[in-house]
């Protein structure tokens, strides 16, 4: 019998996957299941397995499991590519970039590896399942492990709203893809309509709910003078923070009600004083590093001021884009997210693709680069609410550079990409939109669309030379081979509520037997 480890972070959604196959599959068997909540009464009730919570386990492993791995040279140097990846994810749990010092740094990622090849070591398992894209710093260094030992892995990844794929990577592989060109028969080109809608100017209508871009769009905060509108938006964010701590404090209140007179009502939402994901703490041990909404709230206060001054530096240093002249259009990745984190590999640090641009391109030609509107969204419901990879010097960095020029955050994407040269993005759904619009792109990181047509993959500086001396660009965009992505695409992927921006209904019979298609193409 073949076990399996699963990587949660949806309990409920993922219990429902598992019991649907478990009822179609007697050789699996599902050995060690890790939790992204404290809560596992339901889990343990549902599942025959070991349960953990990560945050418990990997600062507890060594207790917890019957084998543990010691490091020493030899292993440090085999996973030494874990250790960047490591620190880079740990952006997710710095507000500021200051919270680790480096010798944190170095014991998390101790603690962070040992605990890894420990789990590996007792479970021996011959898959492991991630039931979304590993992008906190433990999930990544695992899958990194996994790559590193030959481990087959499987991970559920977003690709659209409420549009997955299942990603792998074989035994003694390490390439990254998805699909299987067998099912291509049972397409319809469903999801191609849900793309087109996706990418059109009225995408923002998926994300209504999670964003807030008054400080971008209202024409009050884009008034002068910019120190009586500063104190402003400090009044109206004071008023904000307040409304916050009110309803945080009442919301802790009902928790401790229900928990204290065992009242067993099912609250949509986690201990306001106790959060399971939780900043890190300058001064404080991550494990250490609890965080409360209150702690939170007025994190979110101070980095409201921060986003208004940013938006301000980045104002100041805008031009008037001349759609006559040569030019590529770069959009920014807000980040953190999952598109560059953990997928941007080399270009996490976006200035990074931006200077192989500037260094290859003609002279005539400028780089025009636009802000990602999500950067200065004042919504306390997204899913990263504060600015954790800008500062006013990443702006200025890129401005050092030849070639670039910042554009107004507002201006119509869909003019940029038909009148550029080449669209350039690190894993962003642009590269589509500009394949869509017959124009070629090129991609830095692991975008899972890299084999559609009209798109290159850029892994070093000789690919980028080579496809702008030859002008790749103007190649014209073959719409067969554009349709025959789609419908890869299509009869490859399945949709869901899981992310909850899309009310869809699930079908987790389809879900199962779409994942064990791969597993049966993995490991048997």
């Amino acid at each position: 019998m073949n076990n399996y480890i699963v990587i949660s972070d949806d309990e409920n959604f993922d219990l429902n996957l598992i019991k649907n196959i478990n009822l179609k599959n007697n050789d699996l068997k599902l050995s060690a299941f890790i939790a992204s909540t404290p809560n596992l009464d339901l889990i343990k009730k549902s599942l025959y397995c070991d349960i953990f919570f990560w945050k418990d386990l990997i600062f507890n492993f060594e207790n917890i499991l019957k084998e543990t791995v010691v490091l020493d040279n030899s292993i440090y140097e085999k996973f030494l590519n874990c250790e960047q990846i490591h620190n880079k994810m740990l952006d997710f749990l710095s507000p500021t970039g200051h919270e680790f010092s480096l010798i944190e740094l170095r014991k998390n990622y101790v603690i962070t590896l040992e605990f890894c090849l420990s789990l590996i070591k007792n479970y021996k398992p011959k898959l492991v399942f991630f039931t979304n894209i590993p992008h906190s710093y433990h999930t990544a260094v695992l899958y990194e492990v996994c790559k590193i030992l030959n481990i087959p892995t499987i991970v559920m990844r977003e690709t659209l709203p409420g549009i997955y794929i299942y990603e792998k990577i074989e035994e003694n592989k390490t390439e990254v893809y998805f699909g299987n060109k067998k099912k291509i028969e049972n397409s319809y080109l469903i999801k191609k309509k849900i793309l087109k809608n996706f990418l059109s100017e009225n995408h923002s209508n998926f994300f209504t709910k999670l964003r807030n871009h008054k400080l971008t769009k209202s024409k009050f905060y884009n008034l002068k003078p910019y120190f009586i509108i500063l104190i402003i938006f400090f009044i109206e964010r004071i008023f904000v923070l307040i409304k916050d701590i009110i309803k945080n404090l009442i919301k802790s209140i009902i928790f401790k009600f229900n928990h204290f007179f065992k009242l067993g009502h099912k609250l949509k939402f986690q201990n306001p004083l106790n959060l399971p994901e939780s900043w890190k703490i300058f001064h404080k041990d991550l494990e250490k590093s609890t965080n409360s909404e209150l702690y939170i709230a007025k994190k979110l206060f101070y980095e409201d001021i921060k986003k208004f001054n940013i938006y301000n530096n980045y104002k100041n240093n805008i031009c008037s884009p001349k759609l006559n002249q040569k030019f590529v259009y770069f959009p920014l990745h807000f980040q953190p997210e999952a598109t560059t984190y953990p997928y941007g590999n080399f270009y996490i640090d976006q200035i990074n693709a931006i200077k192989m641009l500037s260094n290859f391109i003609d002279n005539e030609t400028k780089i025009y680069i636009k802000e990602h509107p999500d950067t200065f969204n004042l919504s306390r419901t997204a899913w990263y609410r504060g600015l954790f990879s800008r500062d006013k010097k990443f702006y200025s960095d890129i401005l050092k550079l030849n070639k670039t020029f910042f554009i107004d955050i507002n201006y119509n994407s869909n003019e940029l990409i038909d009148n550029c040269l080449f669209v350039s993005t690190i894993t962003g759904t642009s590269a589509l939109q500009a394949s869509l619009r017959n124009k070629n792109s090129v991609v830095f990181g692991n975008c899972w669309f890299k084999n559609c047509e009209g798109i290159y993959s850029i892994n070093h500086n000789n690919t980028l030379i080579k496809f702008i001396e030859e002008k790749r660009y103007n190649r014209q965009i073959d719409r067969a081979k554009l349709e025959g992505f789609f419908q890869y695409f299509d009869a490859n992927s399945f949709e869901t509520s899981k992310s909850n921006i899309l009310k869809i209904d699930d079908n987790f019979n389809l879900i199962a037997d779409n994942f064990l298609s791969e597993v049966n193409e993995l490991i048997y």
